[in-house]
């Protein structure tokens, strides 16, 4: 009437059979091709013995079962782990409802999509889409490096430019400030100073150019430019 190690537990207690159980025993068979194991450790062929190992001990997901290889064990760890014990869940109910529910996950599965075994979260199914797209997606992670890499250099750049502008203002203004100031007393020094006083101006003013809303600018370049006119 059946074979006891890809029997569904209603087959074993003798309740009414459907196309669960078919799914179940499906479920079986596929256990035993991706583990080289079967999935119920029945030691004895006694009713007792058989209702216990098939009815009520818990089935030892595949990954599990097939532990001892590494590599294989990795494969069948999540989504063919979840196919698997679905199909072999103990109360119907609980299981795909037909045969074709059962293979369009694992055509779900080889195609890297969500399968419906699993509980969906978000990281799963992005972990899928990237599976699916993986060139789509690589080419549009170096994309976004490259944006990220050119924001960073622009940005670089502009810092730099800001650091140099900064450094041209203070050097100008030392220069019409206060080495003016200190050449001042020496005897002979006017051309000196007037050449000091507008070569800053000039700068100020360029700079000014550059940075139309910077008031503190304009007010050092007016100050410089009132020096400059004193001396000249």
């Amino acid at each position: 009437m059946m074979t006891p190690d890809y029997a569904s537990p209603e087959q074993i207690l003798g309740d009414p059979v459907t196309l669960v159980s078919d799914v179940y025993s499906l479920g079986a068979v596929m256990y035993e091709l991706l583990t080289g194991a079967r999935p119920h450790r029945i030691e004895h062929r006694t009713p007792l013995a058989l209702e216990r190992a098939i009815c009520l001990d818990p089935v030892t997901p595949p990954s599990v079962a097939a532990a001892a290889d590494g590599a294989l064990a990795r494969r069948l760890k999540g989504d063919l782990d979840n196919i698997v014990l679905c199909a072999m869940q103990k109360e119907p109910a609980r299981r795909y409802a037909s045969v074709e529910l059962l293979a369009e996950d694992l055509q779900r599965f080889l195609e890297h999509r969500p399968v419906d075994a699993r509980p969906d979260s978000a990281g799963y199914r992005i972990g899928k889409f990237i599976r699916r797209n993986r060139v789509s997606v690589a080419l549009g992670a170096v994309a976004a490096l490259a944006v990220l890499a050119g924001a960073f250099v622009a940005g670089r750049q502009a810092l730099i430019a800001h650091q140099r502008f900064q450094d041209v203002r203070k050097l100008a203004t030392t220069f019409v400030f206060d080495v003016e100031d200190a050449v001042r007393p020496l005897p002979g020094s006017t051309r000196v100073r007037q050449l000091i006083a507008r070569t800053g101006v000039e700068y100020l003013n360029s700079l000014s150019r550059s940075s139309a809303h910077d008031w503190d600018l304009k007010r050092e370049l007016a100050s410089a430019d009132r020096k400059s006119t004193r001396l000249n």
